[in-house]
């Protein structure tokens, strides 16, 4: 049994790989009707935003990154309600984190302010 699990779960041996844990909780709020999965990753792919003319920063795109967010087009598999949240948290880190950064494009007003 616990083979089969490390095979579901991908090989979690390597020191870059890690595993994500997802959960999407539906509007009728009942426990037993959430949906979690346990996801393998070797690198995590983080948009880097200028938020309120401060410079952008790891700790702000790791926190953008698993907020909970609202999913309009979501119904319960169960009773059928409407609407749900889902988060991603990190179920076990690797011994060594890889992060990609991304540049999000800016408003010219943005960059004006910043040059400025």
């Amino acid at each position: 049994a616990a083979a089969a699990a490390a095979t579901m779960l991908g090989d979690t041996s390597s020191p870059f790989t890690g595993k994500l844990y997802s959960r999407v909780t539906y509007a009728c709020n009942h426990p037993q009707h959430a949906t979690m999965m346990l996801t393998p990753f070797n690198t995590i792919n983080l948009p880097v935003r200028r938020r309120h003319r401060r410079a952008p920063s790891l700790y702000a795109a790791l926190e953008h990154f698993t907020r909970h967010e609202r999913v309009d087009d979501a119904r319960c598999p169960r009773c059928g309600t409407a609407s749900a949240t889902t988060c991603l948290k990190f179920a076990q880190l690797p011994a060594c984190l890889c992060v990609t950064l991304g540049r999000v494009q800016q408003h010219a007003a943005d960059v004006a302010a910043a040059a400025a």
